[in-house]
């Protein structure tokens, strides 16, 4: 089924709602927004990536595993997703699959100095 352009308009408007309550520390609205974004458009990595970081500052690292994991799914060459999926994984003492998503981050991005903090810290 073919998205009209409003809904186009809408996606954006629910993404930045979201986003500016995510920065806001309003998380389960920013949560609300994101999913509505997905349903507008499921391929869209960012918001998967974005609700991710909201289900994490809450607590709920399954979740936010789940929606990095998409995210990566359909943007595989995005660091960032791999990295704080991989701080998921610390968090809950999954250490060797934190430890290969900083190792990810690496091979995408040589530059990226955390991702070597983080991997050097579980070695």
């Amino acid at each position: 089924m073919k998205k009209s352009d409003s809904d186009s308009d809408d996606a954006i408007a629910y993404f930045n709602r979201g986003y500016d309550y995510g920065k806001l520390g309003g998380y389960e609205e920013a949560i609300s927004d994101y999913t509505k974004v997905i349903e507008f458009n499921p391929e869209y990595a960012t918001a998967y990536y974005y609700r991710g970081i909201c289900y994490r500052k809450l607590g709920e690292y399954d979740k936010s595993i789940s929606d990095y994991s998409k995210s990566i799914e359909l943007d595989p060459d995005e660091p960032d997703a791999y990295y704080n999926r991989g701080n998921c994984y610390r968090e809950l003492g999954e250490y060797e699959e934190a430890i290969s998503d900083y190792t990810k981050v690496i091979d995408l991005d040589s530059k990226y100095t955390k991702a070597y903090l983080n991997r050097a810290l579980l070695l």
